[in-house]
């Protein structure tokens, strides 16, 4: 897919239009990251205090309720852009949130059953996998073939989570319990893995798009 947008972006014809959505698409993942990196751990914080997790089936149902929240929020970003390029767009919403919503969990219990301890690797790679697994059923429809895309969302979305991570400890690291502070700097951080998957996944989705014309 590398190769086949650096071909896209050599065409004078189409480079113009090819850089505009490539920066449409990392602006619009960036920003869905930030929303979910601020307006997540409130919603975690309202999830954990109702349903508890004094068990592993309660953690698991409750991380798979957040995952969902927090995939709602990205897909909400990603459709406002996708919703003018490919048919019924509607349901990367649903999507995307069901791919965090299953992976999220599916990686804590790998981690619980296996002792492997947390490893965003792992959560990046699981979640990477189910989103991108969810994405794949839309594009194949407008944009085949669209396998590819499974692979770029395991490789972008785990780098996107160490990065969220490793921004977190700088950023964090003097704020202590301040809530509001913690709020905006998970939101910078949110962003910054944003711009990361986005750029990663824009290559793929417009090498993809290059091939239905039309959406370019």
């Amino acid at each position: 897919m590398l190769y086949e947008f650096f071909l896209l972006v050599q065409q004078p014809r189409v480079r113009g239009r090819a850089l505009k959505h490539w920066v449409l698409w990392i602006g619009a993942t960036a920003f869905g990251w930030a929303v979910a990196g601020f307006a997540g751990l409130p919603l975690g914080r309202i999830v954990v205090a109702e349903r508890g997790m004094d068990s592993v089936f309660s953690a698991v149902t409750t991380m798979g309720l957040f995952g969902m929240l927090i995939g709602g929020m990205i897909g909400v970003s990603q459709w406002m852009y996708l919703r003018w390029r490919i048919r019924r767009a509607t349901w990367w919403i649903p999507a995307t949130a069901l791919g965090w919503g299953i992976g999220l969990p599916l990686a804590l219990s790998i981690n619980l059953l296996a002792g492997l301890g947390l490893s965003a690797i792992l959560y990046g790679v699981v979640i990477g996998g189910t989103v991108g697994l969810g994405q794949w059923m839309l594009l194949k429809q407008c944009a085949a073939p669209a396998g590819r895309w499974v692979f770029t969302s395991v490789v972008a979305i785990p780098l996107g989570i160490m990065l969220a991570g490793y921004v977190d400890q700088r950023l964090l690291l003097n704020v202590g319990n301040q809530w509001e502070e913690v709020r905006w700097f998970t939101a910078v951080s949110g962003g910054v893995a944003g711009l990361a998957v986005g750029l990663l996944t824009g290559v793929t989705l417009l090498a993809l798009l290059a091939r239905q014309r039309e959406n370019l």
